[in-house]
């Protein structure tokens, strides 16, 4: 997991199969603009600026990681 898990694994599901439809949605050249506006108005709701680096950076060594395998 890539960050702590605060919600039901429940609720995270749910979450994980809505934003899996509306990438669908969005379509592939557009997916990337989709995923930027949902990240900017997810971190407006951070009221600690320093979460939005920590998240920011676990992603990236996530992704560092997952190109070792």
């Amino acid at each position: 997991m890539l960050v702590e898990q605060t919600l039901p694994a429940g609720l995270l599901e749910r979450n994980w199969e809505a934003l899996a439809v509306a990438l669908n949605k969005a379509g592939p050249d557009k997916e990337a603009v989709f995923l930027a506006k949902v990240a900017l108005a997810l971190s407006s709701m951070l009221p600690d600026p320093g979460r939005l680096a920590q998240v920011i950076e676990v992603a990236l060594r996530d992704l560092r990681h997952g190109e070792q395998e």
